[in-house]
């Protein structure tokens, strides 16, 4: 029922590559499954291009990007065309001037403006966009992450909750095996009647504990359905489990890991731009609520019944004297959002080193539980298959053989939770530290 696993000695954290290109990470055109099964890559896959959030997550980025174009713009000349056409007709009614008349003509125009020179506020504003920039592509990153961890912990959860199916239906087949040999015991004489209560009682639960364990399955492969994007169209999910199930054991120590998070993690990155961000804003604030100046050049050129051009260089400047305490309560407004950033970002660093401890040890402990578990497992089966035996030559009794088959799905039930668990706490150590995840740079 549960395949062979492997334990490596080698490092389960390798070094964090090449960032992404927004590019390759871009909405992506959905396309089928090409074979019955559905892979953990095939999941992945799938997540990216068709939920929601990443989706929702990519065009923030597109967004922010438009807005360091808009910013770059004003460095650069504009140049605008114009052209309108005017008929009108005036009827005098009284009046020494009698009579009506019309008039019709046409203007075009050529109007070229290029600011040369100003106080620094275009500089800051485009510093201030890249940082926002930064904040999102970082953003990005982190909400493609939690997704493609999302999924993988989902794809997990259903293949476990496949096998616990497999381990109730063991249980069942093994509570009928019991119950047939209790029957037959009891017709020979060799155990008194009331143990058929018992038998029959776990055949009852054992059925009743596999529906249960049906429910679970059915709801574990709707959330993950939800999460890539499964549509109806495209048939029935089904699963494809590894062949062979491999955990790396950990190879850096807690505080190596700890400093790797507040490196490489992109929501510790995207607060941090955010913050650079911020103080652009306040810069520019305070720059626009003090003396203002710029030159610019302007060219016209028309194109009406006479052609003519104007071109100037003009200067400037201003200087607020009284805005009812506009300048002050603006300035102040700026400097608080840098305050509230930053404790933030205190705060989340915080929060990070913590959920690195958390995940270091958890992950430490499921590989310990996982080795327990199997042995338990082996040892559980060893017993189940001794005590059945000696129930059939009648050396056994009923309560016997009960405890050991408990104790036989108590074990299977354990193996199968440690091993998932174990899989789900390997991709959340990679995802809390900052490395890419598996799936993220296909």
């Amino acid at each position: 029922m549960l395949k062979r696993l492997t334990i490596l000695d080698k490092n389960i954290c390798g070094p964090l590559g090449k960032r992404m290109s927004l590019l390759c990470l871009a909405i992506m055109v959905s396309t089928g499954i090409a074979h019955a099964e559905t892979t953990l890559g095939d999941a992945l896959r799938l997540a990216k291009s068709r939920n929601g959030t990443v989706q929702a997550a990519a065009y923030s980025v597109q967004s922010s990007q438009a807005n360091v174009g808009i910013a770059l713009a004003d460095y650069f000349p504009s140049l605008t065309p114009r052209f309108s056409y005017n008929t009108s007709r005036q009827d005098q009614h009284t009046g020494i001037s009698l009579g009506g008349g019309g008039d019709a003509g046409s203007t075009a125009t050529l109007t070229a403006n290029w600011r040369l020179w100003d106080n620094g506020a275009r500089r800051l504003s485009l510093k201030s966009q890249q940082f926002g920039l930064k904040a999102e592509e970082a953003q990005f990153i982190q909400t493609l992450r939690q997704i493609l961890f999302n999924t993988t912990e989902q794809f997990y959860d259903a293949l476990r909750a496949n096998e616990l199916v497999k381990v109730q239906d063991a249980q069942v087949q093994r509570s009928e095996l019991i119950l047939d040999q209790t029957k037959a015991r009891v017709a020979v004489g060799d155990v008194a009647g009331k143990d058929i209560f018992q038998a029959e009682a776990d055949a009852l639960n054992a059925q009743v504990a596999r529906i249960g364990a049906t429910n679970r399955l059915r709801s574990a492969e709707a959330l993950l359905k939800s999460t890539i994007g499964w549509d109806s169209g495209d048939g029935k999910l089904e699963l494809a489990k590894p062949d062979e199930i491999k955990l790396l054991p950990t190879a850096i120590t807690e505080d190596e890991a700890k400093a790797r998070a507040m490196t490489n993690r992109p929501e510790l990155m995207s607060s941090r731009s955010n913050i650079e961000s911020l103080k652009s804003n306040a810069q520019l604030t305070k720059l626009n609520n003090g003396l203002t100046y710029s030159i610019d050049a302007n060219y016209s050129r028309s194109f009406a019944r006479d052609v003519s051009d104007q071109r100037g260089i003009g200067l400037t400047a201003s200087i607020p004297l009284f805005n009812g305490g506009r300048t002050r309560a603006e300035n102040k407004r700026a400097n608080l959002s840098i305050q509230s950033a930053n404790v933030t970002l205190a705060q989340q660093e915080r929060n990070i080193l913590a959920e690195v401890e958390s995940t270091y040890q958890e992950y430490a402990q499921n590989l310990l539980r996982l080795e327990a578990a199997q042995k338990a497992l082996a040892a559980s089966q060893k017993n189940f298959d001794a005590a059945t035996a000696s129930q059939r030559v009648g050396t056994a009794s009923i309560i016997e053989v009960v405890t050991a088959q408990s104790s036989l799905v108590t074990a299977e039930v354990n193996a199968v939770e440690a091993i998932y668990d174990a899989l789900i706490s390997e991709t959340r150590l990679k995802l809390v530290i900052g490395d890419p995840l598996p799936g993220e740079r296909e």
